[in-house]
């Protein structure tokens, strides 16, 4: 593993960590915020960069790790899964795709800015399909528990 990796790494826990702080995250979650963002971050660039696949794929992978990480850390701190998730997502935002599209519908080309726009949506549907096998996840976790217990 290359120092870009670890810069990646330290850096998704830092933006994580300022969106928190922008999105005013209780201060106890700071870290949490920051360890959610870079756990899905790890994800996506082992699933992206590491094993050659899309960014529809890694953006699925992420927010599954993002929405999973997030749902421990709400158990563990006692608050909304919300604080954890809302700035985790924030590297994985298709905002490069969705500017790319406009420049190239800006620009007159009409089937770039189709494709741009189609590729910006299948990874906003990615994110949002992971979210709920997270919480599949999560409620089949909650289920076997409460039977073991019995």
């Amino acid at each position: 593993m290359n120092s870009s990796f670890w810069l990646q790494l330290v850096a998704s826990f830092l933006s994580c960590w300022g969106f928190g702080v922008c999105l005013n995250v209780p201060k106890n979650a700071f870290i949490a915020t920051g360890f959610t963002g870079m756990a899905g971050w790890l994800g996506y660039l082992v699933y992206y960069c590491h094993a050659n696949h899309s960014a529809v794929g890694a953006s699925l992978v992420a927010t599954v790790i993002i929405g999973i990480v997030a749902l421990i850390f709400a158990h563990r701190l006692q608050m909304p899964v919300t604080i954890f998730t809302i700035p985790a997502l924030m590297p994985l935002v298709p905002g490069e795709v969705a500017l790319e599209a406009l420049r190239a519908l800006i620009a007159g080309r009409v089937l770039q800015a189709q494709v741009l726009f189609v590729h910006m949506l299948m990874i906003a549907g990615a994110i949002a399909v992971g979210f709920m096998i997270a919480e599949i996840f999560a409620q089949y976790y909650t289920k076997i528990a409460h039977w073991c217990r019995k």
